[in-house]
């Protein structure tokens, strides 16, 4: 039978030790010794402790929630973004972490939610995906000094923390290789330019055909609009259609 749940007084009074002392240990301060903290963690577990999260989270005045928020197409499905949610997900798992997730149909219905989230302090840190050029996210959440990853890069901010593939050199390594076939007549189907990695890519695109002496086609040069998989197949059946159609 598992032994009866405790708050952290109880769990003090029976270490004889301040309660201070304690959630110091039990949040992996350093001024504490390791001989003290291993007592600590090791009396927690056996009976059962686990910190009172709204009463922490009134103290520290901080809600220890991370929003994602995103505009999403219902047409569209992002199975890359499923697996970025579950990597979050199991990053915050042993953690008092919230994770909230929002998704809105618009840009303008996703900025309100900002706007609502931080206002109303339901989230203290926030992470975001499909980062522009000029990214208004980042500026209201450096504005309102609120901690934030974003998942690419923006060229009109600096002193952010980010994560991103290298877009430009995917594209460069994939044009050197389909040049190196043989393949002179080579199309991009690309995401619109307002997003940076749209705009990274175009520039790799234009500079690998211009080092190679080949001729910018804008027929060969698509951007899809919606992200959807019709409209990628309608781009893709566009350039197969063309009277002196790409080879790749």
């Amino acid at each position: 039978m598992k032994n009866k749940k405790i708050n952290i007084t109880d769990l003090a009074k029976k270490l004889n030790l301040s309660v201070s002392s304690v959630s110091r240990a039990l949040n992996g301060h350093k001024n504490i010794s390791e001989k003290t903290k291993f007592k600590i963690l090791k009396l927690a577990k056996k009976y059962n402790y686990s910190p009172d999260l709204s009463a922490k989270r009134l103290a520290s005045q901080k809600s220890d929630t991370i929003a994602f928020i995103a505009t999403i197409s219902p047409y569209a499905p992002d199975y890359v973004l499923l697996e970025f949610l579950a990597g979050i997900t199991l990053g915050i798992k042993d953690s008092s972490t919230e994770l909230l997730i929002k998704f809105s149909l618009n840009e303008k219905e996703e900025i309100n939610y900002y706007h609502n989230l931080i206002n109303s302090k339901q989230a203290d840190k926030f992470i975001f995906y499909r980062t522009k050029q000029k990214d208004y996210r980042i500026e209201l959440l450096q504005k309102n000094n609120i901690n934030f990853v974003s998942w690419g890069r923006s060229n009109s901010y600096k002193n952010y923390a980010w994560i991103d593939m290298d877009n430009y050199k995917s594209i460069e390594l994939l044009m050197s290789r389909l040049i190196k076939f043989g393949h002179k007549k080579i199309a991009l189907i690309n995401v619109h330019q307002s997003f940076n990695y749209g705009y990274q890519r175009k520039q790799a695109y234009e500079k690998i055909l211009k080092e190679n002496n080949l001729k910018f086609n804008k027929n060969y040069y698509q951007e899809s609009l919606t992200g959807t998989t019709s409209n990628g197949i309608a781009l893709t059946k566009f350039l197969l259609d063309l009277n002196n159609p790409p080879t790749a």
